[in-house]
């Protein structure tokens, strides 16, 4: 087979081409990884925060427990369902409070992780820590944040 500038310039192209597919696939799979785990993540603390704050301090049982807060923000407010939130992240249902207080205690404790699939989780590590920090903190003080007033929903 004779090497022509056509062949050349064709399989550069096709090279190329391929190389931006690639390069787009990976980007999204890379958002789809990060980003929605990242607001999931944030959003289910703020959930958690908001079934204690209406329920005298109990931890959530369960994600029916959370329905309530996220349909109180509105579900056109998020970019996926109910549904899709319970696949980003995981919640340590089993906690009961005042009981398991300690717990929280431990700084590598983890109220809030990813799902083990999750390849981006290790980009993700520092969301964990803020989060759980923030759950950590509210659990001990059973006072909110100054993050978390800004950013809770109004009572009901």
């Amino acid at each position: 087979m004779k090497v022509t500038a056509g062949r050349i310039i064709g399989l550069t192209a096709l090279l190329v081409v391929g190389g931006i597919a690639y390069g787009v696939t990976y980007a999204m799979n890379f958002l789809d990884s990060t980003v929605k785990p990242r607001y999931g993540i944030e959003w289910t603390s703020i959930f958690i925060v908001e079934h204690m704050e209406s329920s005298d301090g109990q931890w959530p049982r369960g994600w029916e427990d959370l329905r309530d807060e996220f349909q109180h923000r509105g579900e056109g407010h998020y970019a996926w369902t109910f549904e899709e939130l319970q696949t980003l992240v995981e919640v340590r249902w089993d906690i009961q409070l005042p009981r398991d207080r300690e717990v929280f205690s431990d700084e590598a404790f983890r109220a809030i992780s990813l799902p083990a699939e999750n390849a981006f989780a290790r980009v993700l590590e520092q969301d964990l820590v803020q989060w759980n920090r923030e759950l950590r903190d509210y659990v001990f003080s059973g006072k909110l944040s100054q993050w978390q007033r800004e950013n809770l929903v109004t009572p009901r």
